[in-house]
């Protein structure tokens, strides 16, 4: 996002500003970020696939009187006339040992990391390589260096 004032005054910039401002604000580079960061996202959900996978689970199992569910008083113990509830609370744990599809699209999703890395860095210097040019061409127009000379 640009930051600050739009204003009627000249702004002196130095060829880093010009630069540093073409970065920040080229629709270009932003774009080419985000889809870094998309390709970057999508190796993480694919490399999440070769991780074991948790999962839990509560039940209420019974809950009633002590004589209703089959449970005997013990001799030389008073019989318990409370109600009762009995819960269930199960983990479990599951791994791939081996999918060779999800190690290959693991390997697919780095390649396409790799890829969006260097497009990225190519769409930097594209508009560090336009905002420089434009910024010494307007240099350049001040000082009339690049009129021509008359014939």
């Amino acid at each position: 996002m640009t930051a600050g004032q739009a204003t009627s005054e000249e702004l002196a910039l130095s060829l880093e500003d010009a630069i540093q401002r073409g970065l920040k604000n080229n629709l270009g580079a932003l774009l080419s970020d985000q889809g870094r960061r998309h390709s970057q996202a999508t190796r993480m959900r694919s490399m999440a696939d070769l991780l074991p996978n948790v999962t839990s689970g509560v039940g209420n199992r019974h809950a009633g009187e002590p004589g209703g569910a089959g449970i005997q008083r013990l001799s030389g113990h008073p019989a318990d006339p409370r109600p009762f509830a009995v819960f269930d609370l199960r983990g479990y744990v599951t791994q791939r040992v081996l999918d060779l599809s999800a190690i290959r699209s693991t390997q697919a999703d780095r390649q396409g990391v790799l890829a969006t890395e260097q497009s990225y860095q190519n769409s930097r210097d594209m508009v560090a390589l336009v905002a420089g040019g434009l910024y010494l061409q307007t240099v350049a127009g001040e000082t009339g260096w690049n009129r021509r000379a008359p014939r």
